[in-house]
């Protein structure tokens, strides 16, 4: 998909990778991810974006967890706007809250 020269792989936890983004100063507008099931790390994750630097104002977050992981609808400015579920497997879409409403819909 053309992404080999603007990508990097970070070979740590995904705690600790975090925190080596967030300490050299790195912000995304979207995170895309899909952690082990069972283990909260979905909740963790989500936690831990929301309360550093890594994203943008407008930032947003795609979650891919278990229907039974248990995910808060709100982290820091993160809030949850859609869902959509697919056997036992759940997609949550986290957006700032600092989006407007109007462009937040599209």
């Amino acid at each position: 998909c053309g992404m080999g020269e603007r990508a990097r792989v970070v070979g740590q936890s995904a705690r600790a990778g975090l925190a080596r983004l967030a300490a050299e100063g790195a912000v995304f507008d979207g995170v895309l991810m899909d952690p082990p099931y069972g283990q909260e790390l979905a909740d963790r994750t989500l936690a831990q974006l929301a309360e550093g630097a890594l994203l943008s104002p407008d930032g947003w977050v795609v979650a891919e967890h278990h229907a039974d992981d248990r995910l808060a609808e709100a982290y820091g400015a993160l809030r949850l706007t859609t869902t959509k579920r697919y056997g036992k497997t759940v997609v949550s879409l986290y957006r700032s809250a600092q989006i407007p409403d109007d462009v937040a819909e599209t």
